[in-house]
């Protein structure tokens, strides 16, 4: 766990880089989710929003920086400690919702 200025710091971004081939999303990004905050990423198209949030979910790694979750630094992470952190969030990704041939557990 992380506190900063008496509020609880959930996700921890630090110099995050991400490029996909000489396109670069960005560099030196940081950013700090507080318990209880809401937060909006707002841009326009190919700024980089949804490769952020993949990069916060671990699909997608960065070329440089750390993503640290609920105080755990998400490189370091077992496979059980990351799925115990998969359970406290749900994503909905733009392009798609639910498919209705596959199971919840499926989906």
């Amino acid at each position: 766990m992380i506190i900063e200025d008496g509020r609880e710091i959930l996700i921890r971004v630090r110099e995050l880089a991400k490029s996909f081939g000489s396109h670069q999303i960005w560099e030196s990004l940081s950013l700090d989710v507080y318990r209880g905050e809401i937060l909006a990423i707002v841009g326009g198209s190919g700024q980089g929003k949804s490769v952020l949030m993949r990069v916060i979910t671990g699909l997608v790694q960065p070329d440089k920086g750390i993503v640290t979750l609920f105080g755990e630094e998400e490189h370091t992470l077992t496979p059980q400690a990351r799925l115990a952190i998969e359970k406290r969030w749900g994503i909905l990704f733009q392009d798609g919702a639910l498919f209705s041939s596959l199971t919840v557990l499926q989906n």
